[in-house]
């Protein structure tokens, strides 16, 4: 566990644990290929950052007296495997052979086991959830996949797009990331709580959430430590996406540092280890990082200001704590 989380993943373990319970139930396919496939991605591998904020939401909507329903165990668990979900399928896009620090399930059994992978999880999800009862939360969450998969396709058209506008970078990452975290926050809320206007501020703070949670994570891609990531870095250069560091460092270099740098960028998947350390050490040298650093601290504020209208309680502690935190994570 990214040990930037640990304190909020403690106050909601009981509820974690509980979640894990049920992505086991959602693995059981009948098919024993699939249901390995389904383990291999829902053993608990990954942050579990959606769930928590879910989670951490129903609790700071409903005060330090709440106890979780079963009902927010299914929720928490839906949302992990929306998220797996789409991991799934990214890792198809762009041919990813290592997931979360270890073999992908397309690199073990191929794209389209992966493909059905995801295909059966999002399934899962909407059978378990599909009662009268979770209408409104199942509307939810069935529009932040919609929104997801607009921004797949808006990133996918810019592929290789050495010109992409940071508004644009924004308006991806908005969808691909903030929706499902917005989601969470707000599902985790109404399911906890009547008070309507706590689950709109914490949609609003799952937003911010998430656009400084992304930023980080495309900073890490190219900068981090391939270790800690649990991937391969500039995997995002690789396949042709061009996020905010590099944005950074091309809008802020000179007319033939930014020839070379599109010469390089030009390569594609044939890019090297180290010519991605070579860019990386560029994006360090250029201020690029600081100024990603700066946006990402902007959304951290925002986020802040959206929980600062809630009541004190131990759960909106933990987000403060947990939002805090982004500016400082390695994985």
């Amino acid at each position: 566990m990214a040990t930037w989380s640990l304190a909020a993943h403690d106050l909601v373990r009981e509820e974690l644990d509980q979640m894990q319970a049920v992505l086991d139930h959602l693995a059981g396919s009948r098919v024993p290929l699939l249901a390995r496939a389904c383990r291999h991605v829902l053993d608990g591998r990954g942050k579990r950052i959606r769930p928590t904020l879910l989670s951490l939401s129903a609790r700071a909507a409903a005060g330090d007296d709440y106890r979780p329903s079963h009902d927010a165990v299914l929720l928490s668990a839906a949302v992990e495997t929306v998220h797996v979900s789409s991991l799934l399928h990214d890792d198809v896009v762009d041919g990813a052979s290592v997931r979360r620090g270890r073999v992908s399930v397309n690199a073990e059994w191929g794209s389209p086991i992966s493909i059905f992978t995801a295909d059966y999880l999002l399934a899962a999800v909407f059978q378990v959830l599909a009662t009268p009862e979770n209408v409104e939360l199942l509307r939810g969450l069935a529009t932040a996949v919609m929104r997801m998969c607009e921004a797949e396709v808006l990133q996918a058209s810019s592929v290789g797009n050495l010109d992409v506008t940071e508004d644009h970078y924004r308006e991806i990452i908005d969808g691909k990331t903030a929706a499902l975290m917005s989601t969470a926050c707000r599902i985790g809320a109404l399911a906890a709580s009547t008070e309507s206007s706590r689950a709109t501020r914490l949609a609003e703070f799952g937003r911010a959430f998430g656009m400084a949670f992304q930023i980080t994570d495309d900073v890490l891609d190219i900068a981090g430590n391939a270790e800690e990531v649990g991937k391969p870095l500039g995997s995002d250069i690789r396949a042709g996406y061009f996020t905010l560091p590099i944005i950074a460092l091309r809008n802020g270099a000179d007319e033939a540092t930014a020839a070379e740098l599109r010469a390089l960028l030009g390569r594609g998947t044939r890019i090297s280890d180290d010519v991605v350390a070579e860019i990386a050490a560029s994006v360090r040298a250029s201020g690029a990082l600081e100024y990603c650093q700066r946006v990402a601290g902007t959304y951290v504020d925002e986020a802040l200001d959206h929980l600062s209208a809630l009541p004190a309680s131990e759960a909106r502690q933990a987000l403060e704590a947990l939002c805090r935190g982004l500016l400082d994570r390695h994985s």
